[in-house]
Order: C-alpha cells, then sequence, then structure tokens
C-alpha cells in the first residue's frame, strides 16, 4: 500500500514540478522577449524638432524637399539644393495631392556627413493634414548640396480626427456631376449646407431627411478602414452601415449616409430609427477607425467620432 501511495504520489508530484519549472524558464523567455521587441520598436528620439534646430545644411535639404513635394516656396536664405533626375522622380506622385500645403513642423533623426533622416509635417488651409518621413543621400561641396537618392514615406495619423457634418438632403443636387470633385471640394460644399448642431435653425426639430457626411482630416492609409454607422446607443461599435457610402481622395476619406431623423431634440416627439421604427429620441452616429498594415498583424477598431442626433449635442 506504502509503494503504491508513493509511485501515485511521484506520478502526480514530478510533472507538476517539472511543469512549474517549466512555466518559470518560459516566463523568463517571455519576459526576455517583450524586453527585445521593446528595445526595437522603441523609436530614437529626434535630434532636431524644428527647422531653427537643424544644422544649416540639414534645414536646407529639409526645405527644399517640402518645396519639392508642395510646390510652395520656402522663404529664407537657404544653401543651393539640387537633385539628381533619380531623386527627383520619387516627387512625382504627391506633388498634385500635397500641393499648397503648408509645412507646421519638421523633425530631425538622423544627420551625417552624406545622409540624412527626417518627417515633415503638413497641412492645408482647411485644416487637412498629411506627414511624411525622408531618407536621404546627399553630396556636399562647399555650400552646395546634391541630393543623389531619396525614399519618402507616408506617415499615417494613429488616430486620424472626423468631422461630422449633417447636411439637409434638400440642399444637395439630385445629380451627382453637381457635386464637387475632390475632398477638400466635398468639404468646403457641406460646411457651407450643414445645420449648425450648437444653433438650430427654424424648421429643423421635426423629422426631417437629412445626408450625414463624415470627413477624416487626417490621411490614412490604403488598407486602414473607415466605417460611420447609426443606432440608438453610444458605447458599442455596433450600428447600421448598410447604406453608408465611402469614398477616397488620396487617402482622406468621406463617409456619407442618409436618413430620416429628428436632428434636435424634441421630448414632445420620437426618432423615427433607420429600420422604420419609432424608438428612443437620440441616434448616435460613429466613425469607426482600423489602422491599416502599417499597424501589424493586430489591428484594433476604435471609435474615433461619434455624434448625437436628437437630443443635446457635444
Amino acid at each position: 500500500m506504502t509503494q503504491q501511495l508513493l509511485r501515485l504520489l511521484t506520478a502526480v508530484i514530478l510533472p507538476a514540478a517539472l511543469c512549474f519549472a517549466g512555466c518559470a524558464g518560459m516566463n523568463n523567455t517571455f519576459d526576455g522577449i517583450k524586453k527585445n521587441i521593446a528595445d526595437l520598436r522603441r523609436e530614437k528620439p529626434p535630434i532636431a524638432t524644428s527647422l531653427k534646430q537643424m544644422p544649416e545644411d540639414a534645414r536646407a535639404i529639409t526645405c527644399a524637399i517640402y518645396k519639392n513635394i508642395t510646390m510652395v516656396h520656402h522663404d529664407g536664405d537657404l544653401m543651393p539644393v539640387n537633385f539628381t533626375g533619380t531623386a527627383m522622380s520619387q516627387f512625382s506622385s504627391d506633388q498634385k495631392v500635397l500641393q499648397n500645403f503648408t509645412l507646421t513642423g519638421a523633425h530631425l533623426y538622423e544627420h551625417e556627413p552624406s545622409h540624412i533622416k527626417g518627417a515633415l509635417f503638413l497641412e492645408d488651409a482647411v485644416g487637412r493634414r498629411s506627414s511624411l518621413s525622408y531618407d536621404a543621400t546627399y553630396q556636399r561641396t562647399g555650400e552646395n548640396i546634391i541630393i543623389d537618392t531619396i525614399e519618402l514615406t507616408p506617415i499615417y495619423s494613429p488616430d486620424p480626427e472626423p468631422v461630422l457634418l449633417v447636411v439637409p438632403a434638400d440642399r444637395i443636387p439630385s445629380n451627382p456631376a453637381d457635386l464637387p470633385s475632390s475632398h477638400t471640394g466635398m468639404l468646403q460644399f457641406a460646411a457651407v449646407r450643414a445645420v449648425n448642431p450648437t444653433q438650430p435653425e427654424d424648421g429643423f426639430y421635426g423629422i426631417r431627411e437629412y445626408v450625414v457626411m463624415a470627413f477624416f482630416l487626417d490621411r490614412i492609409s490604403p488598407t486602414a478602414k473607415f466605417d460611420l454607422k447609426v443606432s440608438k446607443e453610444s458605447v458599442t461599435y455596433e450600428g447600421y452601415n448598410k447604406a453608408t457610402r465611402y469614398m477616397d481622395f488620396d487617402g482622406w476619406r468621406l463617409a456619407l449616409l442618409s436618413g430620416k431623423f429628428r436632428l434636435f431634440a424634441d421630448p414632445a416627439h420620437s426618432v423615427t430609427t433607420p429600420g422604420g421604427d419609432e424608438g428612443e429620441t437620440r441616434l448616435y452616429f460613429k466613425a469607426i477607425y482600423t489602422p491599416g498594415k502599417e499597424s501589424g498583424l493586430i489591428r484594433i477598431s476604435r471609435m474615433v467620432g461619434v455624434f448625437c442626433a436628437g437630443g443635446p449635442q457635444g
């Protein structure tokens, strides 16, 4: 009996001991892997966070890159910078898209005698934003600089800012050909026709047909996803979006969803939901953003904006 008990205890305790030892070893390995990954992913802080902080040649190169991307002349007494034909060919895809964008910030990450890395932060007149990094090789002879090669890479915002405008359907032309053909044009078109949510206009307390237009001010990745949904609750990401239509203007997204609902609170009446039923006195329009491939294998959706209709705004 005693020998059987010993064999039983050995059969139970030994695997358990091995398991605990294995788990402890695995935990140590896991902690080490986490530290190594964190070290690899840790971004180096910029060595300069403005043009004024940059060395003379780095400032001249950064301004020359900005000028070639946006076709905007940058004032200032700068060293002359020229580009080889190979380097110039890298600007063609961005010149039309980013034309007339203003430089709002610049970072310098690496600066060596023949190599430079940095980032440009741009914004246009209506508040749309775009950022990109540059990695270039160059030659300097006295006061002259020649850029031999350059690589331009978009930087996408992890938290794009949405703007949601509600336009009465009767203020939108019935012929789609009469609508603007650009993101900026659509934004301006919607802004001058939208109802101000903080100052209700006469005749807008009842149920009317509207078109909800949600714009991203930040340029997002081609592989990112943008959803505009509507529901009677504000917390979850669930909602109706079968009728939502999407437009992509070189990375700046627009979503449109039309329907009949009450825009401003009126306790005497209820709201008509997208399905046609009488429901709560509020509807919530939600802008849901899912990052693209640049975020890696795990892409977590986030609600980056919500608008309440039929109740207090804000």
